[in-house]
């Protein structure tokens, strides 16, 4: 078996304070895709996903081993799927994940999307989404509440497609 190559696709660092991060026109042609993300917040927020800028069709599964306990969450016909839940930059340590699309651009199936994150000051946590719908998903949005700060990077990634 082949060692899976990573294509670097495209990469956003904020130059301003932002509610969002948007990587639209993705290309096909990949197997699956990697966000790896490093963002600060002003205060505490969370960072979420939204494919194909679509306001249903998401559901969750998360958990969490953070600074004040063990925490989970589902929720169902939303209109995103976590990447980190209550992150804190109170501490001046700021949080990051990698978010994996498998088989993104398939047109037969439900799209499952995987997620970890944490920080020192939050914890960790583990997060699984589906987007049900059977298009490719070209569009994919981080947003957040409060703003994302200046410095905050997001990498996205293609992984090519294992040839037979």
């Amino acid at each position: 078996m082949a060692t899976p190559t990573y294509d670097l696709l495209e990469s956003v660092t904020l130059e301003t304070a932002a509610s969002s991060v948007t990587f639209s026109s993705i290309d096909g042609s990949y197997g699956d895709l990697v966000i790896v993300a490093d963002w600060g917040f002003d205060g505490e927020g969370d960072l979420d996903i939204r494919l194909n800028s679509d306001t249903s069709n998401h559901s969750f599964v998360t958990m969490a081993n953070t600074t004040s306990g063990r925490a989970s969450a589902t929720g169902e016909n939303g209109n995103y799927i976590p990447a980190s839940y209550h992150a804190s930059a109170d501490s001046g340590t700021y949080p990051s994940a990698i978010i994996n699309f498998l088989d993104y651009s398939a047109t037969d199936k439900n799209k499952s999307v995987l997620v970890r994150s944490g920080n020192l000051a939050s914890g960790i946590e583990a997060m699984s989404g589906t987007y049900a719908s059977t298009s490719a998903v070209t569009t994919i949005m981080l947003f957040s509440s409060p703003n994302m700060i200046i410095g905050s990077t997001f990498n996205l990634y293609g992984i090519a497609k294992e040839s037979a």
